[in-house]
């Protein structure tokens, strides 16, 4: 068994090696990047505009964060500078540190989470993350970093260091059985979080201490005695960022009608204009010199849907189901390239309850839960 990485959530973790394309600065006249140097330099400028170095945002994530790590110490009340959510001119979010005559250390890393259309800002001061603010922003189309102020004299240029953006501050461990024990461990085998899979769940979500994160993850399970017993454990060390998932075992795939199903977007199988549906799927191993065994695939509930209730599943026997289980088969064992026929079948349940009558008007759905060695 292994515990491999099958989705990153990094979109970018940027060092300024190279002043990247993704960056749009302007006014044009008020920044500096040296190759020497490795750092964007904000300047304030005459204009009445700020200063902004912004890059484009993706679009349809439930989930982001944005970190800033900068040299900044504002002197002067006026000189202002931090992070901008940015829809257009009039419709911005800024997140700004100022002078401050109370402490004399600023906050130099910024981050920003959202979650849905709300945003919610944290500095760091020492090792833990201070909240600020939140606030709605709904599909802004930039994100960055601004600095206001016309020039005068003490007041300082903010220098960008580094600008992380991934998908949140969770990763996933998946392919998991109920009630076995997950550790996130640091680079010097401190434990840093544990966490036990909860009844009828096949996997979990840790929350890492930092972004990036080097760590690895330990699977447990019970022995004879109860007490646990380490069973998996990632080979190597690896650098971690939200948005990362990581799954037990091999990574298999399920096609339908020859499209690889998504495992973020619903597939359509069809409408129930006869009470029943019924089609074919493959689970396909197109991993490299991998082999999944005891593969077993359930029918798994979405959110509070019904629609679980309803689906059946059967093995393959040359091109039709054979006799069709509850929720669960059993596949066997796909090596390297090898794949399996299995089918779904979706049969509409007669039922009294005014509550189900009016679910069964509108879509509902499911989840397809793969499980290996």
């Amino acid at each position: 068994m292994s515990i491999h990485r099958v989705q990153t959530g990094l979109i970018f973790d940027d060092n300024f090696e190279t002043l990247d394309s993704r960056w749009i600065v302007s006014p044009t006249d008020s920044y500096t990047y040296s190759d020497s140097d490795k750092q964007l330099v904000l300047k304030h400028n005459s204009t009445d505009r700020s200063t902004n170095a912004l890059f484009s945002l993706p679009q349809n994530e439930d989930e982001l964060l944005l970190q800033v790590h900068s040299n900044y110490t504002p002197k002067y009340l006026g000189d202002e500078g931090g992070l901008v959510i940015w829809k257009n001119a009039l419709e911005k979010v800024e997140f700004l540190e100022s002078e401050d005559s109370i402490y004399e250390n600023t906050y130099n890393i910024w981050r920003t989470v959202k979650k849905q259309n709300l945003w919610t800002f944290f500095a760091e001061r020492g090792n833990a993350w201070e909240l600020f603010d939140s606030t709605i922003c709904i599909d802004p189309a930039m994100a960055g970093v601004v600095l206001k102020g016309t020039p005068r004299d003490g007041y300082t240029p903010l220098i960008v260091e580094r600008v992380i953006l991934c998908k949140g501050t969770n990763i996933s461990v998946g392919n998991l059985n109920s009630f076995y024990k997950v550790e996130l461990i640091d680079y010097e085998r401190n434990v840093v979080t544990t966490q036990i899979v909860p009844d009828g769940y096949s996997g979990i979500d840790i929350e890492l201490p930092t972004i990036p994160f080097k760590g690895k993850i330990r699977v447990y399970d019970k022995g004879e005695t109860g007490e646990y017993v380490l069973i998996d454990e990632q080979k190597e060390y690896a650098e971690m960022y939200g948005g990362d998932l990581f799954l037990r075992g091999t990574n298999l795939k399920v096609k339908w009608k020859g499209q690889e199903l998504s495992e973020t977007k619903a597939t359509h199988l069809g409408a129930l204009k006869s009470d029943i549906i019924e089609q074919k799927l493959t689970v396909l191993n197109d991993t490299s010199g991998n082999v999944a065994e005891n593969i077993e695939i359930q029918i798994a509930v979405y959110k509070k849907e019904f629609g679980w209730e309803w689906c059946d599943l059967a093995t393959d026997n040359n091109g039709s189901p054979n006799q069709y289980e509850d929720t669960t088969i059993r596949i066997g064992t796909l090596h390297e390239g090898e794949s399996k026929d299995f089918w779904v079948r979706i049969a509409r349940v007669d039922t009294t309850d005014p509550e189900k009558i009016k679910q069964q008007m509108r879509p509902s759905h499911f989840f397809l839960e793969i499980r290996n060695e």
